[in-house]
């Protein structure tokens, strides 16, 4: 018998090359059984089939065989199976963000507003606009000056009559909010379910943004839904971690004092755990752990363990709490979760007004004022909500899983240590600006807060430093040390002299310019160890209609009294006292046209309305 495969070419894998090496095959080897090559015969017919199964066997091939590589994989359920290889988990659908101003009006006292008709609204006040649903992220307390997240945000406004009486008071308080709207999943566990290691819950909607609160109640049969106390009962509700074997979460510390508006940290054991996972199709999926509550194997071991004993079961003595406990039998399931988000809900400023699902808490007991003091409340977004997004793409996802899976949740560099520590969350005083070195093994961490007026702080609390620590504890190397310190913050006074002309009017032409260094040196938009070009301030001026040149511009370092002690290398003028206040400012010299910067230092200009001088010729 002829050898077939003598001689042949395997790279062709395409449906021509295929069916002229057929061809060729049929003429080498059966010359005398097939001569009639014709493309209407009955044995090209046979050779068209043969070929067009091999090209579709060997695209399939190929296809399967790239799936299997980062580089090339293209079918959204491969990635998916690919990044739960790697350890990252993409994320569903991704909410809008913005913020919200919620106005009250509520009854004077001689003192101010009557603080026993200062509510808190709990968190999930819904406020619609152009067919979206936002909600509240914290608990909204019209009692503080903070937020949860430790910034200054409340204002309040007298309301006079025409006699100039204090009518009532107007509260604003500015607080964040996501697209979204909030529902509640309910499920009877059985005792299949219990004795089910891993135990899945696939959530109804396949647009889940986030887990809000998950809990599990004694008993089956429940008519009444949990209260929204219920869901943040902590002997009965289940965290949510990264993956089943991390056991610690960094919660509040009760048992230290809130320090203001910052709360302490501390990281907690939570047996009671579950992650959550997308699914290609959007789905979300609940996973708790494997192990019975209460369980220890290690007593289990000593108080079975004998001589003669030899009926001890390995799955026994491993059953521990690694990675979490099962559901109990018997018991409900609540799974309080938000449903929306996506492209859509990236709305524009001001049009998210309408507002409802409030769940508010008084200390007043008057009934009457209670109502009024609710039907008074109004909303609006001062800025447009952006950051929507609908499902990762397949090309996003492998970029991300490479990325993820060189970090592996460690802080090797310094910037893994700034980022780290950017992300503690807000209520234990997230740093507005950090600047970082290393000294050996030493990672030295400068940060900066704001204080209640938005004001850059010459000095943060212990309380917010300790909590940075506490909390990059668990992501640092075993041999480095991590410490805290304050930034700088030097406080800058500037003097203009302008040259206009005079057929604008001047004061228009001061105030635009006032407005324009005001946003130019924004504590916003500036960084810690950055420079001042002065150059380019000018270049800004000279683009405000009415203004011919920038005839001097001078710059001040200002110390004492509500200004920061930080005095830079350049200012080298006379030391002057302002008005015998306490308060000294030193003419800054620049050098090649530039202020520096130091390292752990920013610049800020403190009082816009004393702290930027117009002299106008």
């Amino acid at each position: 018998m002829a050898d077939l495969g003598k001689n042949q070419n395997y790279l062709n894998r395409d449906y021509q090359s295929i069916r002229q090496d057929l061809i060729n095959l049929l003429k080498v080897h059966y010359p005398d059984q097939f001569q009639d090559f014709n493309s209407v015969s009955i044995g090209m017919s046979l050779v068209e089939l043969l070929a067009y199964v091999s090209d579709i066997l060997s695209y399939n091939t190929d296809k399967r065989f790239n799936e299997l590589f980062l580089d090339g994989v293209t079918e959204r359920g491969a990635v998916f199976r690919m990044a739960k290889t790697f350890g990252y988990k993409p994320v569903g659908y991704r909410p809008a963000v913005s913020i919200l101003d919620i106005e009250i009006e509520v009854p004077p006292t001689a003192d101010g507003p009557d603080a026993s008709y200062l509510p808190i609204y709990r968190s999930g006040v819904q406020v619609k606009g152009n067919g979206q649903i936002f909600e509240t992220i914290n608990e909204v307390d019209f009692s503080s000056d903070f937020s949860n997240d430790g910034f200054a945000n409340r204002k309040i406004l007298p309301v006079f009559n025409a006699n100039q009486d204090i009518l009532r008071y107007k509260i604003i308080k500015r607080e964040k909010i996501k697209a979204g709207n909030t529902f509640v999943y309910k499920k009877e566990i059985t005792t299949t379910d219990s004795s089910t290691p891993f135990f899945e819950v696939l959530l109804p909607n396949n647009n889940v943004l986030e887990i809000l609160s998950v809990i599990c109640v004694v008993g089956t049969g429940l008519v009444s839904p949990p209260t929204y106390t219920d869901f943040n009962n902590d002997e009965i509700r289940y965290y949510e971690v990264d993956d089943l074997a991390q056991k610690q979460i960094f919660v509040n510390n009760d048992e230290q004092p809130i320090d203001s508006g910052i709360r302490s940290g501390k990281y907690i054991d939570i047996p009671q755990r579950f992650t959550k996972e997308f699914m290609a199709d959007g789905d979300c999926k609940i996973i708790f752990g494997g192990g019975t509550p209460d369980y220890d194997a290690y007593d289990y071991y000593l108080s079975n363990i004998s001589i003669d004993n030899n009926s001890i079961d390995l799955s026994d003595v491993f059953n521990n709490n690694a990675l979490g406990v099962k559901l109990p039998a018997n018991s409900t399931l609540y799974v309080k979760y938000r449903v929306g988000g996506g492209s859509l809900s990236n709305v524009g400023a001001n049009v998210l007004q309408q507002i409802g699902n409030i769940d508010p808490v008084f200390i007043g007991s008057d009934s009457n004022i209670q109502q009024t003091v609710l039907s008074s409340t109004r909303a609006s977004n001062p800025i447009p909500a952006n950051g929507g997004a609908d499902l990762q793409t397949v090309e996003e996802i492998k970029y991300l899983i490479a990325s993820n899976f060189a970090s592996q949740k460690r802080c090797v560099t310094l910037d893994d240590y700034i980022s780290r520590a950017y992300q503690i969350p807000g209520r234990f005083g997230a740093p507005f600006r950090i600047h970082g070195k290393v000294d050996e093994n030493k990672v030295k961490l400068y940060i900066l807060t704001k204080d209640s007026n938005g004001k850059l702080s010459t000095t943060s609390s212990n309380t917010i430093k300790n909590n940075i620590v506490e909390y990059i504890v668990p992501y640092r190397m075993i041999n480095d040390f991590v410490e805290i310190n304050d930034g700088k913050v030097i406080d800058l006074q500037i003097e203009l002299d302008l040259f206009i002309d005079k057929s604008y009017n001047f004061n228009e032409v001061k105030i635009n310019t006032i407005n324009m260094v005001k946003d130019f040196m924004s504590i916003d938009v500036w960084q810690m160890n950055q420079h001042i070009y002065i150059s380019q301030i000018v270049d800004a001026i000279r683009e405000i209609p009415g203004i011919i040149n920038v005839v001097d511009i001078r710059f001040y370092n200002m110390e004492g009294g509500t200004y920061s002690p930080t005095v830079i290398a350049q200012a080298t003028g006379q030391r002057e006292n302002i008005l015998n206040t306490g308060v000294y400012r030193t003419q800054i010299e620049p050098i090649n046209n530039t202020i520096f910067s130091t390292p752990v230092s920013m610049f800020q200009i403190r009082n816009h309305d004393t702290d930027i001088l117009c002299r106008i010729s």
